[in-house]
């Protein structure tokens, strides 16, 4: 009489997925198609969000320019550094708080600077 007790009995799974067959190709251009509106429309938010924020970057980051204008004194007695009334002449002059006030006021740069930033950008 066969002892029911004491019986071992195996018990093979085969798995769901076979590790033997190579993966299908179709199975996954056919998840593809499924999701590809999903994707398009992550793929255009994800990039709208990073142009929005590159947009934001560029105009909120402080900007400064440095130019460089060449100039020449056309005036009799300039080369030998005299107004032509004769006074003696200076190229920092030219860059006086009265002048550099007048250039100032003429050309409306309260909107932009303070007179003070202004006047100490300005070099010759």
């Amino acid at each position: 009489m066969p002892d029911h007790l004491h019986e071992t009995h195996v018990i093979h799974h085969e798995s769901q997925i076979d590790s033997e067959r190579p993966a299908s190709l179709s199975h996954l251009v056919h998840a593809l198609r499924t999701y590809k509106v999903a994707m398009l429309v992550s793929f255009a938010a994800v990039a709208l969000f990073v142009a929005a924020a590159l947009i934001l970057v560029y105009v909120l980051s402080p900007s400064q320019r440095t130019t460089t204008l060449p100039f020449r004194l056309n005036f009799e007695g300039a080369a030998e550094g005299k107004f032509s009334n004769g006074l003696r002449f200076s190229p920092t002059d030219i860059i006086s708080p009265p002048i550099l006030l007048k250039v100032f006021a003429a050309n409306e740069l309260g909107r932009f600077t303070t007179f003070k930033d202004f006047s100490q950008s300005v070099f010759v």
